[in-house]
């Protein structure tokens, strides 16, 4: 079975010929869950470090009273959440079509292992 280039992202007429259709479904949805396991990393990354650096409102503070650290933690919460946002919308470049090169395959494949990881620390947790 032949896949049309339109199809499926990334694809290309020559590379869905060498595949089963097994195998192509495997890939995508590897891909799939790879996009979705690097939107929800970064989301978190973002979210956990702002949260831990608790930014406090610097803006009806007197200026003789700010301290160094309250505007070193609003500017470092700044800088991640545009670092995650930079980082989100810099997507990978695709170096392959439909072959495990493919930089989602890669995502997925971490996202499997963190998940499988994330399972057993709460399992240990659990039953500790």
């Amino acid at each position: 079975m032949t896949q049309r280039p339109e199809d499926d992202w990334y694809a290309t007429a020559e590379t869905a010929e060498h595949q089963t259709g097994a195998e192509a479904l495997g890939l995508k949805l590897m891909r799939w869950w790879g996009m979705l396991f690097r939107a929800l990393f970064i989301a978190i990354i973002g979210i956990v470090g702002y949260l831990w650096l608790d930014p406090q409102s610097i803006g009806d503070v007197p200026l003789a009273e700010l301290t160094l650290n309250q505007i070193l933690k609003n500017v470092v919460a700044a800088l991640i959440a545009i670092g995650c946002i930079t980082w989100f919308f810099n997507f990978p470049e695709n170096g392959a079509d439909r072959t495990e090169a493919n930089p989602y395959v890669a995502w997925g494949r971490a996202g499997g292992w963190f998940a499988l990881v994330t399972l057993f620390v709460v399992y240990w947790l659990i039953n500790g």
